[in-house]
């Protein structure tokens, strides 16, 4: 069987995408390959990933599954994989945009970031527990595609 790469794209790689795919490799399925990176990802002068994804990390048990750094998102990565899954249509746009990318082997989950807004821990903690529900959702659905799974 051949193998698929999955790509998740977010805005700086240190929540959404990064999550994601932390969970789609705690499925074990066979035969696929996951990476993910951020648009703004280089402009990521707080630290390689968010305390409230750290958080999410532990309660849900993919310590074993999470990459170490941000990535950012480049012409090559992109032309890699073979289906990319954009948080946001706007992530799709400066793909677009600033590199060019025109393929049609994309989808678009619209899993919005966490609220600037939010100024207490507690209520970024309850923000970023709904969307990674929502994350988990999209990619239990998204991973039926594939049938054969190790677990």
């Amino acid at each position: 069987m051949i193998e698929k790469n999955i790509h998740f794209v977010c805005t700086g790689n240190t929540f959404r995408s990064r999550l994601a795919r932390a969970y789609f490799d705690s499925l074990k399925i066979d035969n696929i390959k996951t990476s993910s990176s951020g648009i703004t990802a280089s402009r990521n002068h707080n630290g390689t990933i968010c305390w409230y994804t750290q958080k999410l990390i532990a309660e849900n048990n993919l310590l074993d599954f999470i990459e170490t750094t941000w990535t950012q998102t480049t012409p090559e990565i992109l032309s890699k994989a073979d289906h990319i899954i954009y948080m946001q249509t706007h992530h799709l746009t400066d793909c677009q945009k600033n590199f060019n990318y025109h393929s049609t082997n994309y989808e678009i989950w619209e899993i919005n970031d966490l609220s600037e807004d939010k100024d207490k821990d507690l209520e970024r903690i309850q923000e970023s527990r709904e969307i990674f529900q929502q994350i988990k959702s999209k990619i239990d659905e998204f991973s039926g595609r594939f049938t054969t799974s190790k677990v």
